[in-house]
This record gives C-alpha cells, sequence and structure tokens, in this order.
C-alpha cells in the first residue's frame, strides 16, 4: 500500500488496525516505518495537499511509543516523518526541525544524512536560508558525533538555498567546494545555477568558464542522461530528465552575464554558438537568450547590432517578447546618450532615436504590446535624441493605451527638458507629476536644476534646491555644484555663498566635493576677494583635498592686483608646501619678483 502509485493511505491503516484489533499483527518499528512511509509518500503524490496524512504522520510517532506497541522510532522513521513533514504544502519546517533536534539530542539514533538534506531542501523551499546555513555548518564541522558530514547532494541542497534567497556570492562559493572535492561531481541544476549567480553579478569570465565545463555532461553516456530514468530496478516515464549539457536557459544566462560584465561581443558569439546545438529547447528559453544579448547591445549602445539580432530572431522563427523590443530600444537611447558624450554631429545622434521609434510602431504591428518599460525606454530615446515634443507625445500615448506613467517615465521626459533647457517644459513635467499624485525625487529634480542652469536662470535652479530640502529630499554634492555653477555664472556670488551654508547647515551635512570648493575659489578670486576665496583654500585642506596649481593661481593673482604682495607671498609658501614650484609658472615667478621688490622698498610699512 506504501509503494503503490498512488499511494493506498487509507487501505495501510485499515489493514493495520484490522490485524491489531483481531490480534495477527505484532506491529514492530517495520510496520510503523511503513505506516510512515504510506503519509510521506501520500503527501507527495496528492499534489502536497495535506489531506490529513501530516497529521497521521505526527500522531504516529506518538502512537508507536505507547501501550500496547511500546516501540521506539528508529532512525528510518523518524527520517520518514521529516520527509512527511517537508512535504506538505507549504513544508512543516519548524516539525522537520524539532525532529530533527530532537534526534541530536538522543545519542540512541544515529541519522545518515538523507533526513538533514531533507530538512535543508525545505528550508531552500521556503527561503528560509539563515537557518539552513546553521544547519550546514553544524554538519560541516563535525564537532558531534551523531551530526553527519555534508555530502554532495547537501552541497547542491545549499547552493540551491542560496539561489532562492538570491546569496549569489554564496552560491559561487558552494561551487568552488565542490570542485576541490574529488568525489562531488557538479550536475546540470548546479551548472545552471552558478550560471544564474554569474549573470546577477556581471561575472562574464566565470559565466564562460563554467559554461565550457557544463559541455563536458555531454560526454556522460550513463543511463541517468536518457530519456528514461530508473527508479528501483523499474523504468519511469515522465521523471525528470537529467541536463545533458548546456541548454538554452544556461546560454542565455551565460550571454547575459556576459552582457552585464562589458563582454557583449562573447554573448553574440555564445548565441551564435547556441543555435548550432542540436537540442535548443522551447522557444521561450530561445527568446530569453537572444533578448540577453540585446541586453549587452543595449549596455553599450550598439543599437544596429541589436536591431540585427532582432531580424535575425525573425529569421529563425523566434518570436521576440515585449522585454526583447524594449531592450533593443533601450540600446537606441544609450546610443543617442553615447553620441551627445562624444559630442557626435549630423545624424548620428538622431538616427538612434528615430529607430526607436520606429521598434515601438513595428511592435504595434507585430502584435506585441508595449508596456510602461518600453515607453520609458522610447521616451529616454527621445530625451537623448532631443525631441522634446516627441517625448510628451509618448507620455500621452502610453496614457491612452492605459498605462500609468511613473517615476522613470517622468525621470527621461525631465531629461528630455534638461538636454535643450527648456524651463517651461520641466515645470509641466511637475504639474503633470501632481495629476498623477507622484512626488518628484532627487533625480527628477536634479534634472530640473540642471535645466535651469543650462537655460542661464539661476535663480530658478537654487529656488528648486531649496524646494528640494523643504520636501525633506537630499540633494547630493553633484546638484549642489550645479547650482553653484549657474550661480557664479550669473554673477550671484553671494547667493552661491548662501547655497553653500545650506550644505554645512543641513542635519545631515553633505561633505562638499573638491569641485564644490574649486567653484567657489574661482568665484571669489575672479570677483576680486582673494581673501574669500582663500578661506574656500584652506577648507580643501581640512576635507584633504590638494588645490591644482590653477586654484593657487587665481588667488595668488587676485591678492597681486588688489595690491596685497605679501599676502600673495604668503599663498605661495602654502603652494610650495603643497608641492608646486611656482617659478616654473611664469605668471607666479613675475608676482613673487614684483611683490619682492615691494617689500625690500616699503619693509615694515608695507600693508596688509
Amino acid at each position: 500500500c506504501a509503494r503503490a502509485r498512488p499511494p493506498r493511505l487509507e487501505e495501510a491503516f485499515r489493514i493495520f488496525h484490522d490485524g491489531v484489533d483481531e490480534g495477527v499483527l505484532s506491529a514492530n518499528v517495520y510496520t510503523f516505518g511503513a505506516l510512515m512511509s504510506a503519509c510521506a509518500r501520500s503527501l507527495a503524490q496528492h499534489n502536497n495537499h495535506n489531506d490529513g496524512a501530516f497529521d497521521r504522520a505526527i500522531t504516529l510517532l506518538d502512537t508507536m511509543q505507547k501501550a500496547p506497541y511500546h516501540v521506539k522510532p528508529n532512525a528510518v522513521v523518524i527520517s520518514t516523518a521529516i520527509l512527511a513533514c517537508t512535504n506538505c504544502s507549504p513544508p512543516r519546517v519548524d516539525t522537520a526541525l524539532e525532529l530533527l533536534r530532537k534526534c541530536q539530542d538522543d545519542h540512541s539514533i544515529e541519522m545518515n544524512v538523507v533526513p538533514y538534506n531533507t530538512v535543508l531542501n525545505a528550508l531552500a523551499r521556503s527561503k528560509s536560508y539563515a537557518t539552513a546555513l546553521n544547519i550546514f555548518k553544524e554538519m560541516r564541522d563535525g564537532s558531534r558525533r551523531n551530526i553527519p558530514k555534508p555530502d554532495q547532494i547537501t552541497y547542491a541542497t545549499m547552493m540551491n538555498a542560496a539561489e532562492r534567497s538570491k546569496r549569489w556570492r554564496d552560491v559561487l562559493r558552494y561551487a568552488r567546494v565542490m570542485e576541490q572535492h574529488t568525489s562531488f561531481k557538479l550536475d546540470g541544476v548546479a551548472f545552471t545555477s552558478i550560471l544564474n549567480a554569474c549573470q546577477h553579478l556581471g561575472l562574464a569570465a566565470e559565466a564562460l568558464f563554467y559554461l565550457e565545463r557544463m559541455k563536458l555532461l555531454r560526454n556522460n553516456n550513463s543511463e541517468e542522461f536518457q530519456s528514461k530514468r530508473l527508479t528501483r530496478g523499474r523504468q519511469r516515464n515522465g521523471a525528470k530528465q537529467a541536463l545533458n549539457g548546456p541548454d538554452a536557459v544556461a546560454y542565455g544566462l551565460a550571454i547575459s552575464a556576459c552582457s552585464k560584465g562589458g563582454r557583449w561581443m562573447d554573448g553574440l558569439a555564445l548565441l551564435k554558438e547556441l543555435k548550432t546545438t542540436s537540442s535548443l529547447g522551447n522557444s521561450q528559453n530561445l527568446v530569453m537568450a537572444y533578448t540577453a544579448a540585446i541586453n549587452g547591445c543595449q549596455e553599450v549602445g550598439e543599437w544596429r547590432v541589436a536591431l540585427k539580432i532582432l531580424d535575425q530572431m525573425k529569421e529563425d522563427q523566434v518570436i521576440p517578447n515585449v522585454v526583447t523590443y524594449s531592450a533593443a530600444i533601450s540600446s537606441c537611447a544609450t546610443a543617442s546618450a553615447n553620441a551627445e558624450l562624444q559630442d557626435h554631429g549630423g545624424n548620428e545622434k538622431f538616427e538612434p532615436m528615430h529607430a526607436a521609434i520606429s521598434l515601438l510602431r513595428r511592435m504595434e504591428l507585430d502584435g506585441v504590446r508595449p508596456n510602461i518599460v518600453t515607453y520609458n525606454s522610447a521616451i529616454k530615446a527621445c530625451a537623448e535624441g532631443l525631441n522634446v515634443e516627441g517625448a510628451f507625445s509618448l507620455v500621452q500615448e502610453l496614457e491612452y493605451a492605459g498605462l500609468t506613467p511613473t517615476l522613470v517615465t517622468f525621470g527621461s521626459l525631465m531629461t528630455a527638458c534638461e538636454r535643450v533647457g527648456n524651463v517651461s517644459g520641466a515645470g509641466k513635467v511637475f504639474t503633470t507629476m501632481k495629476e498623477f499624485q507622484l512626488e518628484p525625487n532627487e533625480i527628477i529634480y536634479g534634472a530640473a536644476i540642471s535645466c535651469c542652469k543650462k537655460a542661464r536662470q539661476s535663480d530658478k535652479a537654487f529656488a528648486l534646491l531649496q524646494k528640494m530640502l523643504k520636501d525633506g529630499l537630499s540633494p547630493n554634492a553633484a546638484t549642489f555644484n550645479t547650482v553653484l555653477y549657474g550661480l557664479v555664472e550669473e554673477d550671484y556670488i553671494d547667493k552661491a555663498l548662501t547655497a553653500y551654508t545650506l550644505m554645512e547647515t543641513l542635519l545631515a551635512p553633505i561633505q562638499p566635493s573638491w569641485k564644490t570648493l574649486s567653484i567657489l575659489v574661482r568665484a571669489f578670486a575672479d570677483d576680486g576677494r582673494p581673501e574669500d576665496a582663500e578661506i574656500f583654500l584652506n577648507k580643501m585642506r581640512v576635507f584633504q583635498y590638494v588645490p591644482d596649481v590653477d586654484l593657487y593661481t587665481v588667488t595668488v593673482t587676485a591678492y597681486e592686483r588688489q595690491k596685497q604682495p605679501r599676502k600673495a607671498l604668503r599663498l605661495m609658501e602654502q603652494m610650495r608646501d603643497d608641492g608646486y614650484d611656482y617659478y616654473d609658472i611664469p605668471i607666479l615667478n613675475t608676482i613673487m619678483t614684483n611683490a619682492v621688490k615691494i617689500v625690500n622698498e616699503v619693509g615694515r610699512n608695507l600693508p596688509d
């Protein structure tokens, strides 16, 4: 009854009770072991639904020890009871742990590694990694005689637990230990977990190494890699087939690792290799692999390559999904941003943007509905392509499509305004956000401030900074620097000093960067206020920054123009203490010569 498919739980207990009642059955530990097995297998066979089998299993442990049976459960019975706990949905982990701990305290019961692995597997499924790790450490340390050492399955289970809890570094640590152990072997599932960790961490080299190792599984011709697996001497149809070498999922994970690790061309090579393998797997996994390759193009802005991969998918009869299209559109946005950084002129900057819009229209023709991520990528492409009108138009379009804009949407929209200094557009972004009851974050405020600075409306930039602080947001040093640059460029030097003072007087003061202080040194020196400039030179030393030659030069020159040669000489001495030789700088050498001449002529009457 216990081994039947499905297990005949009710019949097993009926036979047991009939036998006991009629006096023909003298129940022993094997009797109770068979009943416990029926409970455990019933829970596993009935889609893990608890139909009373769990309660029967736990009651059975208590019943067998009482009159009239007086049978002490052995390691096999308790192991099977633990299995019954873990076969529940959700797993009864607490009960399983309680049984395991009782066995540890009873030195007459020596458990093997199987129940420990069973508990670890249940903890992995319930994402209780910390508890699993504590049990694993007890097994690994070997400080207690009745606690078994971890075996290959233990390490594989811990790898699975780490993966489910997103402890990617731990996944790789378990893998390395398994590799160093001569009797342990990484199987296809373990390699897939390793590749998953590599793709999350962006470890391209490691992913390529383990993919090559995984290919060696193809040389294993044992029966475990056949379409039917032997189970207790019987062939069982439908048993999960072992992974005989990398499949489309493994390739997709390795390609993704290459994409995130900056080795997108290696990812393309893997995609080409995947297409030549005999067993590609299902279409969904192939889509994942192609999408991972396009993501690599997105990282570096290789939008033309991304479009070629999309075309290749159609030739290979692999249908791209919304994630694939979104990645391709995002690659266009990255390309436009890169063109801006590299100061490309002509159509080179605008081609990716037009390609992004074309892809959006192509999706509709292919019956793939764009989601908010797709629209956000297209809006970003418009932003980087300096197409403010197009960006706003896409926001309207996504609303008509029944989608709701997010902070990312408005961040890209604000970026569109920032790129061209469209202050009125930035105001419209803030107004629209209110309509959707969204509050701007630091990124959106930062882009708006930069927009005002580009439009030479630094007073508005400063007002936005103050609004940020009032709203409880935390601008970083770069945002303050943008405000300072704008104020200084428009000769609002005292406002710039006020803005700097805000940095120091916040509840959580922001440490000025080297650039922050250099802006103010130059501003005060150019404004004929060398004493104030020197104050910020000294602040640089407080924050362990080293002023550069230009900062010293503008300040010394300002002292010289204010006819304060003694202060100029003193600052030049400080400059020498910082390792600069003013004799090598013609303008400073001239100032020093003139200053020394004045000092010698006037002597003590030289004004400070």
